[in-house]
């Protein structure tokens, strides 16, 4: 008899823990550049692009701690289990992002971005955070990694 069991919902749980590694190294580069110095009070949106950068970056991390993690509970859609993490953490973000935007935009206020900004963060989450993902993602599920 086995004291071990898998989770109900692996899947949902490899997802929660790459998308959780992948907000850890977020938050700890964005920490890391803090000390060194690279952000300045005058510069307002240096922060911004950094998360935004750093988190298109990071996105391969998530994908490789997923993978490997679901295949290590002997899971095995792990194509599944990418676009689940896709879905977890940035689609509510983004939504929350759009639905904040559009009452900034109708109060005219100057945080709202402009719609070539917005543009820009679709592209590099289309163009760099899914391709990494995915290589993530398949390295994670060829690793021999045992529990």
């Amino acid at each position: 008899m086995s004291l071990f069991r898998y989770p109900k919902y692996k899947s949902l749980f490899a997802t929660a823990f790459g998308s959780g590694t992948q907000l850890f190294a977020l938050t700890l580069f964005i920490f890391i550049l803090a000390l060194v110095g690279v952000f300045y009070p005058y510069n307002r949106g240096a922060l911004f692009t950094a998360l935004v950068v750093i988190y298109a970056l990071t996105s391969g991390i998530a994908g490789y701690t997923a993978s490997s993690f679901y295949h290590q509970l002997e899971g095995s859609n792990w194509v599944r289990n990418l676009l689940l993490i896709e879905c977890l953490f940035c689609r509510p973000l983004f939504l929350t992002f759009c639905f904040l935007n559009t009452v900034a935009i109708a109060y005219t206020t100057t945080a709202a971005l402009p719609f070539g900004t917005i543009v820009v963060i679709v592209l590099i989450w289309s163009l760099v955070t899914s391709p990494l993902l995915v290589l993530g993602g398949i390295a994670g599920k060829n690793s021999k990694v045992e529990f």
